[in-house]
């Protein structure tokens, strides 16, 4: 079995923001403004205790937007802070809990549809002794899928724990993504990738770019006749359910997508 590899490049295919919509309240920093953030400079620091709080408040609501968690706009900002608080005051933990309550989310009410709500991070961060427990709970889920498109078993379980803490989370993120029920072909299209290089070996941008492609195959999949053809819309329960598939195809997309551009070319 030929394993996956790292480096290389290719692009990835535009999708409509009609089947793939933008993330309201999502933004990053240029990359200029990121390389200046540790200057040294003459500036008063004249931010206020209430200004810092505000700006931890957007910061985490954005985030957790980006992982379609449930109820974070509405969350109170002193929860919202907490919750920060006993994730280690680390974005990296932070987000390791959104991913992981996914996973805990889907397997209690066996329903890989379901996204989780605010109070259920909530109750998870309070449970865990300490915020790297969520971790290692979350990398023993996703290691196996990970084994599973390819990695070896070894490099299943350190790449996901790996010091860069972006692409460690990125790998997380494949993990996840590899374990979705309607995400079951990616190891056969990663497969076949590696089958058409001539060394048998996948860079992780390409591994990341496939993955992003087999997601928007599964949107037009989604959107397809053949598949509306299996729902009868003048029912409530039938529309709910198709709205409920795209929707967690849509957050499938944006959570990979934040997770994966600074690795796939543009």
């Amino acid at each position: 079995m030929y394993m996956i590899e790292h480096e290389s490049n290719g692009d990835i295919e535009d999708i409509s923001q009609r089947l793939i919509p933008e993330i309201p309240g999502v933004t990053t920093s240029p990359d200029d403004e990121e390389e200046s953030w540790g200057d040294l400079t003459d500036d008063v620091d004249d931010e206020s205790e209430e200004d810092l709080i505000d700006e931890i408040n957007k910061e985490v609501k954005s985030l957790l937007t980006r992982f379609g968690i449930e109820g974070i706009n509405a969350a109170p900002q002193a929860e919202v802070v907490r919750l920060w608080e006993r994730m280690g005051m680390d974005n990296y933990l932070l987000a390791d809990l959104a991913l992981y309550s996914r996973i805990d989310t889907q397997r209690v009410f066996k329903d890989m549809l379901r996204s989780p709500k605010f109070k259920e991070l909530k109750e998870i961060s309070e449970i865990a002794e300490n915020p790297y427990d969520v971790r290692l709970k979350l990398v023993e889920h996703i290691a196996p899928n990970l084994h599973k498109i390819g990695y070896s078993e070894l490099k299943s379980y350190r790449l996901p724990r790996g010091h860069d803490e972006d692409l460690a989370l990125a790998f997380k993120v494949e993990g996840w993504l590899a374990g979705l029920s309607f995400m079951q072909d990616l190891p056969a299209h990663l497969r076949s990738a590696r089958a058409g290089v001539k060394d048998h070996k996948l860079s992780q941008a390409n591994v990341f770019k496939v993955t992003m492609e087999e997601i928007i195959r599964q949107a037009r999949i989604a959107e397809s006749k053949e598949v509306k053809d299996q729902y009868d819309f003048r029912l409530e329960s039938n529309l709910e359910a198709y709205d409920r598939m795209l929707a967690s195809i849509r957050n499938a997309y944006q959570i990979a997508d934040s997770a994966f551009s600074k690795y796939i070319p543009k």
